[in-house]
């Protein structure tokens, strides 16, 4: 696997755990309505919430509907608190067990390199939340 997603996709998974993510929007005084909208927290939005947090078995995101683009909790780490991933998950990494390390690297061990999404199809169904982050990687290894 890609060392850059293998660490993205276990921030991600280990924040969607504990809710991280919720979390920091809720200290940034961002907290999501009921229906998930939001101010977008990646650019100048101030009037009218132009993103929405939702979250899925992998990861909790935020969908920006002016950028027409997809934000994680990595990131969030990375762009909007200046810390790199790889302090990010040095930190997660090191605090977990031998049995947990190993739950990740069963879980996204298996993909061999870094997702590029150029079906509009395959775009739409994860979009539309038909499929998830893991079944998308899938169905591009399984393309090629």
């Amino acid at each position: 696997m890609n060392e850059t997603l293998f660490k993205q996709n276990v921030v991600n998974q280990y924040g969607r755990d504990r809710k991280i993510l919720q979390e920091l929007l809720k200290r940034s005084g961002n907290l999501p309505k009921q229906n998930g909208l939001l101010f977008c927290p990646f650019h100048d939005n101030f009037n009218t919430p132009a993103a929405k947090y939702y979250e899925d078995d992998n990861a909790e995101h935020i969908w920006c509907f002016s950028e027409n683009k997809m934000y994680s909790l990595a990131d969030y780490y990375t762009k909007i608190m200046g810390v790199s991933l790889e302090e990010v998950f040095s930190s997660i990494w090191n605090s977990l067990s031998d049995g947990e390390r190993q739950s990740y690297i069963d879980l996204y061990g298996e993909f061999s390199y870094e997702i590029v999404v150029d079906d509009l199809d395959l775009y739409m169904m994860f979009k539309e939340k038909k499929i998830d982050y893991l079944e998308l990687q899938k169905l591009l290894v399984e393309r090629e």
